[in-house]
């Protein structure tokens, strides 16, 4: 079957759960846009011959993984220079840990990430666990209209 054949809706449970909660906090677009930034640390898509996603820290280790880490890290960089955010969010472990790494003078906070490969997120439990999160970070209060 191919990836065209595969409505985005099934094959992007991470997506749909992170984009969804927003939809609900927020309402619209607008209110989320209007104080926040989605920057995909690696904008990247590999993926195996199954269609199973691979994540960068599960791509073979060695130089062309660190070289791939390191543009990545640059990039984020630029961005968080460009933009300077009062808040950076690192969605899974992995990205809070390069955020932290790539920006040592800013706090990264993290947000669990919405993958259905991690069982914490499963049965419901995303939503109302990043929510709690969103909520230490003092986030919440900029996601309502």
């Amino acid at each position: 079957m191919g990836a065209h054949s595969i409505h985005p809706r099934v094959w992007q449970v991470s997506g749909q759960r992170f984009w969804g909660l927003f939809k609900e906090l927020c309402g619209e677009p607008d209110v989320f846009f209007s104080h926040c930034l989605v920057h995909n640390y690696c904008p990247l898509v590999f993926m195996a011959e199954s269609g199973k996603n691979i994540a960068l820290p599960q791509l073979p280790k060695g130089p062309s993984r660190d070289a791939l880490r390191d543009i990545c890290d640059n990039a984020m960089r630029s961005v968080v220079e460009l933009l300077q955010p009062q808040l950076v969010v690192g969605v899974g472990k992995y990205a809070a840990e390069r955020c932290s790494k790539a920006l040592p003078a800013t706090t990264v906070h993290t947000l669990m990430h919405p993958s259905p490969a991690n069982p914490a997120t499963n049965c419901g439990a995303w939503a109302p666990a990043a929510t709690a999160q969103l909520s230490h970070m003092g986030v919440l209060p900029l996601l309502s209209s």
